[in-house]
């Protein structure tokens, strides 16, 4: 007998994967490990994430990082992780790229290596101006994976998940580059 999730359901709210699940990602079952969020982006995760990345207080990327590391189950702990490259303007304007800056702490932490695997395109628009559909349209125009030897196993790290596009467009590049096992986790899920 087949499963919920081979139909493409979402085995917690029986949605339509991706498309209306906002708990689930489209990931092949196979390669489907451990995918999270620390929690919802509400409250006081909200505003340490608001605090840090929009009033440039860097200063809470420790312990934003220890969250998510103390979150991350053992099972990841032998991945290389990654994060996904921000809009080129929004780091134009800080100075910096909050997920590569949270991944890269979180593996100090856990000292676990650290891949830089995409780079971003010229021609995606930023996720948070745009909805539902078109955040599902525009993560394909999103990245790129580098070409470099990429590891075997990837954890993807990221601040936000909203709809799932932008890990999902990732998850489809690393899978198409070879890489065996992927999984992600985030500080939060919206």
């Amino acid at each position: 007998m087949e499963s919920d999730a081979e139909h493409g359901l979402c085995p917690t709210c029986f949605r339509r994967l991706l498309l209306e699940c906002s708990v689930q990602l489209h990931i092949s079952k196979q390669n489907t490990l451990v995918n999270g969020s620390c929690g919802v982006y509400k409250g006081l995760l909200r505003q340490a994430l608001l605090t840090w990345k929009k009033q440039g207080n860097r200063m809470l990327v420790h312990q934003l990082a220890q969250l998510l590391a103390a979150y991350l189950p053992e099972s990841t702990w032998n991945y290389s992780i990654t994060s996904l490259p921000g809009h080129r303007r929004q780091c134009r304007i800080r100075g910096w790229d909050p997920g590569s800056e949270l991944a890269k702490k979180v593996c100090d932490i856990q000292e676990q290596e650290y891949v830089s695997c995409f780079i971003r395109t010229k021609k995606s628009y930023m996720q948070k101006t745009l909805n539902r559909m078109q955040r599902l349209e525009n993560a394909a125009l999103m990245f790129q994976v580098k070409e470099i030897q990429l590891p075997e196993k990837i954890l993807i790290i990221d601040d936000i998940r909203t709809t799932g596009a932008s890990i999902q467009a990732a998850y489809e590049l690393l899978q198409s580059a070879g890489v065996k096992k992927i999984s992600y986790f985030t500080l939060a899920q919206d």
